[in-house]
């Protein structure tokens, strides 16, 4: 049986806690992607600033507000050069990656959705997980394979996670139909 990849995605904070703990559905990138599957989220080392903290929290206040949720739980924490952490950090599943003008003209997805789609290239994330367990690691740019005894350790730690307004984007007519072999991880 041929070893399974673990692809790994180094963010900057506090976009990668979110996007772990459910409440960012949507990762904007300038480069489109043929990830499918499991994705891991790393965070890097640069400590956020307070205030791009605030106004992140804002604009993610404002988005579920237009979906009538109002009660959101942000993380208490957004800890630097970690692969995961206990209620902090794990990984998605990238169902699809959209380009901007596909995913804002689709009048049945929710506002909301279409509030967080903010990049040229859209990467449709679905059910966030965490570990429990942090693993301090460094981080690469752009898409990366984990090392073995990192994925392994790390896969047996994973817990779901229910962010604030759960999607699934099969489920609201966008589909896979992006360009370029996908990447499996499943």
């Amino acid at each position: 049986m041929a070893d399974k990849k673990e692809v790994c995605l180094t963010m900057h904070q506090p976009w990668a806690s979110l996007l772990v703990h459910g409440i960012k559905r949507i990762e904007g990138r300038s480069w489109s992607s043929s990830v499918r599957g499991r994705l891991w989220i790393h965070a890097a080392a640069k400590v956020p600033e307070p205030e791009t903290i605030r106004e992140l929290e804002r604009f993610y206040t404002e988005v579920y507000a237009a979906q009538g949720i109002k009660d959101i739980k942000f993380p208490e924490f957004y800890p630097t050069s970690v692969l995961l952490g206990e209620k902090r950090k794990g990984c998605v599943n990238v169902v699809d990656c959209v380009k901007l003008e596909e995913l804002v003209s689709r009048e049945e997805l929710p506002q909301s959705i279409r509030m967080e789609a903010l990049s040229e290239c859209c990467w449709l994330c679905e059910e966030p997980q965490k570990l429990v367990i942090p693993f301090q690691m460094r981080g690469w740019q752009g898409v990366y394979n984990l090392e073995k005894k990192i994925a392994s350790a790390a896969v047996g730690g994973l817990k779901a996670v229910q962010g604030p307004g759960p999607v699934k984007f099969s489920g609201l007519g966008v589909s896979s139909k992006s360009p370029g072999k996908a990447i499996k991880n499943t």
